[in-house]
């Protein structure tokens, strides 16, 4: 999703900078788009530690002299436990990426943005955060705390001409999905979404453009499903 979304905005005319723990998926990403004639810089960085979040701003601003859009997309996916089997290191990592990782990006953020009054800050939560589901319960608690977070700083970000929303995919056909995805059967999977078809990475993209963009100017505090019809089975 992070890629689809780097590429698109790219394309669109933006300077991106993507930021992720891997190095070799960054240095990818980046030369793809640059093959195509966008703007980007790679920079490694665990979201999950503030001082490398604080100097990954610092850096994008350098770079780019400002920072008009955030979009939080960074997760892992966790399942197969009870919720009371999963380990307490499980749950630290669970929450520390999925939602102190997104906390930290959007709290960081807020100054560079009220500095050119005004900004859009979009985090990528899940239907998993909305819908109890067995056996992933750290993952679905990190979610939620993502969509109850987005709503918060909506409300308290408006004055400053700052728009936070959320966009809350169902299941999506990439890497971080492809365990549960063999596991349940890719056609099963497809037919629990009454589109009956899997989720792409660009259609998360696309949604992001969306929100980024002028024509979302009066849209804030939402949580947008891109899920093929599965929330409101």
């Amino acid at each position: 999703m992070g890629k689809a979304t780097a590429a698109l905005f790219a394309a669109e005319g933006a300077k991106v900078v993507i930021a992720g723990r891997r190095e070799q998926p960054l240095a990818s990403t980046e030369a793809e788009v640059r093959e195509k004639g966008g703007k980007i810089v790679a920079l490694r960085t665990d979201i999950a530690d503030s001082a490398a979040v604080r100097k990954l701003f610092s850096e994008t601003e350098r770079l780019f002299g400002r920072i008009d859009i955030l979009f939080n997309n960074a997760g892992v996916f966790i399942s197969g436990k009870e919720t009371q089997d999963f380990t307490e290191e499980e749950w630290d990592r669970t929450m520390n990426i999925n939602f102190r990782g997104t906390m930290l990006c959007a709290t960081y953020v807020v100054p560079y943005m009220k500095k050119i009054d005004g900004g859009i800050i979009i985090n990528c939560t899940s239907v998993s955060g909305r819908v109890a589901q067995r056996m992933q319960t750290p993952y679905n608690v990190s979610k939620a705390a993502v969509e109850m977070m987005s709503k918060c700083m909506a409300l308290e970000l408006g004055r400053y001409h700052i728009r936070v929303n959320s966009i809350c995919p169902s299941l999506t056909d990439t890497d971080l999905a492809a365990g549960q995805i063999a596991a349940r059967g890719r056609e099963a999977c497809a037919q629990a979404h009454p589109l009956q078809r899997l989720g792409k990475p660009m259609d998360i993209a696309y949604a992001a453009l969306y929100l980024a963009s002028d024509r979302a100017s009066w849209v804030s505090g939402n949580s947008l499903s891109v899920d093929g019809g599965y929330s409101s089975r």
